[in-house]
């Protein structure tokens, strides 16, 4: 019933991903139960038995979910419980250390290109080109990836990414 609630506000990529943590995560820890019977350690085993995968962000996020779900229950009156048992608290966070990716100094920079240009590397040359796409036009993976023939004019050398592909990104139009 939550996710059918949310499937009218959220977009489709955020509902894959609400459905992959219940239906992978949470339904499977708490099948079998009442909603009513869950309680604050049962919610903070769920969570602390998924950072000790070392998993902290997905478990941060999973919790995040289930509190949701649990608040859900609440205002649908499934539970009594007056405070949430996947409430938030301080004491329950983690801090996780960042990996940041690689990257190349700039000095760096011009041997890459001539070992891309040579494929020196032996990598896949459609994984060649997509990369030297990435540099010469300052592109996120995740605008060359799902780019069309159809957007791309050679005699003018234009690629127009359409609007609903940039619409996520916060523009109002395609983008040139």
């Amino acid at each position: 019933e939550y996710y059918r609630r949310c499937e009218k506000k959220l977009a489709a990529t955020t509902l894959k991903d609400l459905s992959n943590r219940l239906n992978n995560q949470i339904i499977p820890a708490f099948s079998g139960r009442m909603i009513a019977s869950i309680t604050r350690s049962d919610c903070v085993a769920f969570k602390e038995n998924i950072e000790a995968r070392g998993r902290v962000v997905q478990a941060a996020k999973n919790f995040k979910v289930l509190q949701q779900v649990l608040s859900f229950a609440i205002d649908m009156e499934y539970m009594e419980e007056k405070l949430n048992p996947a409430r938030r608290s301080e004491y329950l966070t983690v801090k996780h250390e960042v990996r940041h990716s690689p990257r190349l100094e700039i000095h760096e920079i011009p041997e890459f290109v001539d070992k891309l240009t040579v494929n020196k590397m032996n990598r896949d040359w459609v994984v060649v080109n997509s990369v030297k796409v990435l540099l010469l036009m300052f592109m996120r993976v995740g605008a060359v990836i799902p780019a069309r023939w159809e957007e791309i004019d050679l005699s003018k050398r234009l690629w127009t990414i359409p609007k609903p592909r940039v619409i996520k990104s916060g523009l109002t139009d395609d983008h040139l």
